[in-house]
């Protein structure tokens, strides 16, 4: 790779990253809930007392840390398809290429807005049109 050579995006990448943290979420949730309710009883897991709480109380906390980096929002993945797309970005790509809510989607553009990592190209736009951003960094 050439040092001035941006990696392009790469869709099928991200979605398998998103549904591991998905799926590390709600299985150390899970597992933390279950010890949790196990703990003063010996059967099936034969940890009791403090040990059993300390051990489903990590395990929930690291479950809910999965989940809430599972379910940040996509800005540094926006900035990457915007530079492989010639440094040009529309609501619409965004909206399919990550599989947003509008709302979501509304929002991540707000924020690298905000962030001033792009910049909208043109405001006057007719109702067919999508609205262009340009990726500054």
């Amino acid at each position: 790779m050439v040092s001035g050579q941006k990696k392009p995006f790469d869709q099928d990448a991200y979605f398998s990253r998103k549904k591991r943290e998905k799926w590390r979420a709600w299985f150390f949730i899970s597992l933390g809930g279950l010890v949790l309710l196990d703990s003063y009883s010996p059967f099936p897991v034969p940890i009791v007392g403090a040990p059993s709480f300390f051990l489903g109380s990590v395990l929930l906390y690291y479950g809910y840390q999965q989940f809430k980096n599972y379910s940040k929002l996509p800005m540094y993945e926006a900035l990457q398809l915007g530079r492989s797309l010639k440094r040009e970005l529309t609501r619409t790509d965004v909206f399919l290429t990550f599989q947003l809510t509008p709302e979501k989607t509304d929002l991540l553009l707000d924020e690298l807005i905000k962030n001033g990592f792009i910049e909208p190209v043109g405001t006057e736009l007719t109702p067919e049109s999508d609205m262009r951003y340009r990726v500054i960094s």
